[in-house]
């Protein structure tokens, strides 16, 4: 077998490391304990940082690499690593909720105005599928925090004085936006709750994503990013670096890998057929033993073997036409009522309407990548605009086939297949 980079987790930065490896022409396999590639990226519904982006120049936001660096050393503080950081803390609120906690002021709320909802349509849309937050009056706001209207209107009005400059926050808050809060609006809500939910540490490594021993020194032929490796980040991250942070250390793995790849490939160690295999991208199946190389200005040089040593016996007989083929995707005829299929609701009997599609994931939730809770939220109900906040039509007919039962009874098929 010829020699491989084997990457293991197929999360953004594993990918990123093999796509890298790939353009670079080298011979890589992904390993993933799930059914799925994305791993904890696809929980990820933040944007990802960045300076100088053509959006700030759009806007005239003024910003810089250095501005950028700064803010992330910042937020790394004493754990800051400035050789990996080529790129107010971000655990203050989250450390200001546990101080609240421990005066048992709890639970506390995030609150956004119709205004702020409307800005973030998207995720409101998307949380209050997944049963993490509700749309509920000022009214019913009071009456869930357990105060009369006028004391909610009271802090309303405090916050917008706050925000005008006419008071001072006791909180340090800088930025408002989205104003006037009112208690005759709606509003969408949340319980906030700290949660560990993204690994600060792990194993060192260097800049060239070299996994360090304990005295500093790279393991041969071990490279490591995304949340696995350690002190990209510090003691804390900026918000929308964790998936920048998997971009520019599985990119940064993926040439460093490719290149130790490549190194030991010329070493001569390695007899010619295992060689061709190291670089396998550049390799046309439809001509074995043959390289091509391509330049920018289209000239293009091949090379075959001296010899042959076996000449494929073109008088063999040609695969019969009755050869198996993959199974064409279709959706069932038969029909379900959505009072048949709201008696599905249990997670040993799960059935959820996509699009007019009646899928039975009872057997499927633990393929889901998105886990288990997102599909439970919608036990014997339509989840149509949740599945197209986040996926395409093709992903049930590529990943979940069997799963199609049929349709819904009186509404129009709309997946595109």
């Amino acid at each position: 077998m010829a020699p491989r980079v084997i990457v293991v987790g197929g999360g953004l930065s594993g990918l990123s490391a093999a796509h890298t490896i790939y353009l670079a022409g080298g011979n890589v396999v992904v390993l993933d304990k799930q059914g799925f590639f994305g791993g904890n990226s696809t929980k990820a519904t933040s944007g990802i940082n960045g300076a100088l982006t053509r959006t700030q120049v759009e806007h005239n936001i003024r910003d810089s690499v250095k501005q950028f660096y700064d803010d992330t050393l910042k937020s790394a503080r004493d754990q800051a690593r400035p050789d990996l950081i080529k790129l107010g803390h971000r655990d203050y609120v989250s450390g200001m909720m546990w101080k609240e906690k421990d005066k048992n002021k709890f639970p506390i709320r995030l609150v956004l105005n119709s205004k702020a909802s409307n800005v973030l349509d998207f995720h409101t849309r998307h949380y209050s599928g997944r049963g993490l937050m509700k749309k509920i009056t000022g009214q019913q706001l009071a009456k869930e925090i357990g105060c009369t209207p006028e004391h909610l209107q009271k802090t309303f009005q405090t916050y917008n004085a706050i925000a005008e400059g006419k008071q001072k926050d006791p909180w340090g808050k800088k930025f408002f936006h989205n104003l006037p809060l009112d208690i005759n609006d709606d509003f969408h809500v949340a319980l906030m709750e700290p949660v560990l939910h993204f690994t600060m540490g792990g194993v060192e490594i260097n800049d060239k994503a070299q996994v360090l021993n304990q005295e500093k020194q790279p393991f041969e032929g071990l490279f490591a990013c995304g949340e696995l490796a350690g002190g990209v980040h510090g003691a804390n991250r900026l918000g929308g670096s964790s998936l920048l942070g998997c971009v520019v250390y599985g990119r940064v793995a993926g040439d460093s890998a490719s290149s130790y790849l490549f190194q030991h490939a010329l070493q001569g160690t390695a007899g010619a057929a295992q060689r061709l295999g190291q670089i396998s991208l550049h390799l046309d199946p439809s001509a074995p033993g043959r390289l091509t190389v391509e330049w920018a200005n289209g000239a293009v040089a091949s090379s075959a073997p001296a010899q042959v040593a076996a000449k494929p016996d073109t008088s063999a007989a040609a695969p019969k036409e009755t050869a198996s083929k993959a199974k064409a995707f279709s959706i069932p005829e038969k029909e379900y009522t959505m009072e048949e299929i709201a008696k599905h609701n249990k997670k040993e009997d799960l059935w959820v309407v996509v699009k007019g599609v009646v899928l039975d994931l009872t057997n499927w939730l633990e393929e889901h990548p998105g886990g288990v809770n997102a599909i439970l939220n919608f036990m014997g109900r339509d989840a149509t605009e949740e599945f197209e906040m986040l996926h395409d039509d093709e992903v049930i007919p590529k990943y979940a086939p069997s799963q199609v039962i049929g349709r819904v009874k009186g509404q129009k098929v709309t997946l595109e297949i």
